[in-house]
């Protein structure tokens, strides 16, 4: 039995297509303009889990952002970007958290290009906490979070989702 495996984004599991996958999944460059979450392959239930994001390239501008995070909703066809629909949580690039409801709100500092995003989950008391290069965000406070059983898959997995209005804005991400 294996007991060391490895989170990796699904290319076979998003709903946009046209993004590029490499890097053994662990790297993915999106196509313009885009919006729904891409998932990963582990559907999380129970414990404590950590990993990180690279937010390798992204446009740093009002038009744009990326929302890194978790979603509950794997296999849901809403087009909405993450942190939009109930049990989803995405940290926005301009420092805000976009939790369920599609609405932003003050969480920590601003992240840019090339900066590590930690996502810490902790799914044995509903918290989920984010840093910027090993720097805890919301004062270390963790942002409280639906329990799996009410997600609508049952289940987290780590997500990512961009947005621009520009046709020629681009993510790349890095997960590890």
């Amino acid at each position: 039995t294996c007991t060391n495996n490895a989170v990796t984004m699904n290319p076979l599991d998003h709903i946009i297509a046209n993004s590029t996958f490499s890097e053994g999944n662990l790297k993915v460059v999106t196509s313009a303009s885009l919006s729904p979450p891409h998932f990963a392959t582990f559907g999380l239930t129970t414990g404590k889990w950590y990993w990180e994001v690279k937010a390798t390239s992204f446009v740093e501008d009002s038009a744009g952002y990326i929302s890194i995070g978790i979603t509950g909703n794997q296999g849901n066809s809403s087009t909405g970007q993450l942190g939009g629909l109930s049990g989803d949580y995405g940290f926005i690039n301009n420092g805000q958290l976009q939790a369920g409801t599609g609405t932003d709100s003050s969480y920590g500092n601003s992240y840019t290009q090339g900066q590590i995003i930690g996502n810490y989950l902790d799914l044995d008391n509903n918290k989920l906490y984010f840093s910027i290069n090993g720097t805890l965000q919301n004062s270390g406070t963790g942002h409280s979070i639906l329990a799996t059983s009410s997600t609508n898959a049952g289940f987290y997995m780590p997500s990512f989702s961009d947005y621009s209005s520009s046709s020629s804005y681009l993510v790349t991400v890095e997960f590890n």
